[in-house]
This record gives C-alpha cells, sequence and structure tokens, in this order.
C-alpha cells in the first residue's frame, strides 16, 4: 500500500469519528458560541474535532505537518502537509443546518495530494487522492464507495450554480458580474461552503464560486474536484489551494464562468 493511500485511508477513519463526535453539539439547546478574533464564531464542537483529527495523526503519521483552523500549525519533518477545517459551515452547524462538513486536505511537497469531507449529519463522505480517483457515498456505516464524476454541461444556460453568499461579491466589487451569471445559468442556488463544492464533484451541480477563504477550506477540495474530472482554481484561474478564493466546475464551464466574472 502507498503512502498515499495508507494518508487517505487514515484521513477517512479520523474525520468520520470527529464527525460523529460532533453530532452530540448539533441542535444542543445549550451550545455555547464564542466569537474568534477574526468576528467568526468557533464552538466546542470546533474544537473537540480538531483535537480528534490532531490525535489520529499524532499516532499514525508523527512527522507530518499540521496546519489547523482552531490549533494553528505543528511542524514536521516529512514532505507531507494536512490541513484541517473542523467544521467547514460552523454557521450551518449553529443554526442546525446539516450542510456541515468535517474537512482535512493533504498537500505532497507542496501540491495537493488527497482530500476528504465527511458531512456527520446527512451520513455522506467524499474522498480522492490523486491518481486514485474521487469517491462518494450516502452512508458511513459501512461506507459504500461510488465514484464521484462532475457533468458534461457544457452550456451555461443549462448549469446549476451555487455559492456561499452573493454579499461576498459586493465586497470584491463584482456584484454586478455575479449577477449576469447568475442570469446566465438554468438554476442559482445558496448551497453553502463546502457542500456546494460536493455538489460539484458529484455531478449534482455545475458551479461553485467562494471569494473568500482560506486554505484549510480549499485544501480538500483540489483533489476531489480534479479527481472527480472538474477544475478547481481560485478566482485568478491558478490551480492552488492557496489563492483565498475558490471556483469549482465540471471543466467545461469553467473559462465561461471566469470570463464572466473578470468582466
Amino acid at each position: 500500500m502507498s503512502e498515499l493511500q495508507q494518508r487517505l485511508d487514515l484521513a477517512i477513519t479520523a474525520a468520520t469519528q470527529a464527525g460523529r463526535h460532533t453530532l452530540q453539539y448539533f441542535r444542543a439547546s445549550d451550545l455555547t458560541i464564542e466569537t474568534k478574533p477574526d468576528h467568526t464564531p468557533v464552538t466546542r464542537a470546533d474544537k473537540e474535532s480538531e483535537q480528534i483529527l490532531r490525535a489520529y495523526l499524532a499516532q499514525h503519521f508523527p512527522q507530518d505537518t499540521i496546519v489547523g483552523e482552531e490549533f494553528g500549525t505543528q511542524h514536521g519533518t516529512s514532505d507531507y502537509r494536512w490541513y484541517l477545517d473542523p467544521i467547514d459551515g460552523t454557521h450551518s452547524f449553529i443554526r442546525g443546518v446539516p450542510l456541515f462538513g468535517v474537512m482535512m486536505g493533504l498537500e505532497h511537497k507542496d501540491e495537493a495530494a488527497a482530500g476528504v469531507i465527511v458531512f456527520p449529519a446527512l451520513n455522506e463522505i467524499v474522498y480522492a487522492a490523486k491518481g486514485l480517483g474521487a469517491w462518494w457515498s450516502d452512508s458511513l456505516d459501512p461506507i459504500k464507495p461510488k465514484e464521484a464524476r462532475v457533468t458534461q454541461v457544457s452550456n451555461l444556460s443549462d448549469a446549476c450554480l451555487s455559492t456561499t453568499s452573493t454579499r461576498s461579491f459586493d465586497r470584491i466589487g463584482k456584484s454586478n458580474q455575479f449577477q449576469k451569471l447568475s442570469y446566465s445559468v438554468d438554476v442559482h442556488r445558496g448551497l453553502p461552503d463546502c457542500y456546494g463544492h460536493y455538489l460539484v464533484a458529484t455531478g449534482r451541480a455545475e458551479i461553485m464560486i467562494d471569494p473568500f477563504m482560506n486554505v484549510w477550506d480549499s485544501a480538500p477540495l483540489q483533489s476531489i474536484i480534479e479527481e472527480a474530472g472538474g477544475k478547481f482554481t481560485d478566482l485568478q484561474n491558478n490551480p492552488t489551494i492557496h489563492g483565498n478564493s475558490a471556483i469549482s466546475t465540471n471543466g467545461l464551464l469553467h473559462d465561461q464562468v471566469l470570463e464572466i466574472l473578470n468582466d
């Protein structure tokens, strides 16, 4: 078994266990919400989820570097670097919306290598690794993998577009461009955070755009989208998890989307 396969298998196990742990706080009436210095919310579920992920990595791959949203960077000595988002979609989690995910992304020698996203409240998972394909399941116990593939839609007028927040486009001065794009597609839905990208990878949407991303938000997405046959870039069309923005498409529509957004 390759080093990459070993790490993918570990990430599937770790993210599944962390996801199940978050459910004890999901829709809890006594959930305590704190505000971080960047004015984003965090809960006990976020922190404990990341601690579970870190514990798995410390046990099995202690030489790997870890970068987590809640507990920062732990430097390692190997060529592998993990990015942890213990709950992507904390706003959804707090409001009792089941579209949040536990995310683990892996880089090898500064290139995206693997990604896992578990949706514990939906009992679903999507995962991929470079050269190993992309897979998803609507069961976590047991996981029943099906190949994740993007659609072959080539006309914007037939496409489904998703984004986390339309207000984000106001902040980057592209509200008019986004409005034009939303009028160009067949369906526009506000399906937030990692869930929208998941829909692209599994052929249930064609376009997902997030103008603002942290690296732990993007880290699993490039591997998943690309192995599913799609395209993942930042708003400048750079295929990277470090671009601070993200566009996932089925590949066939990518250039058309960027042309409208960057007009």
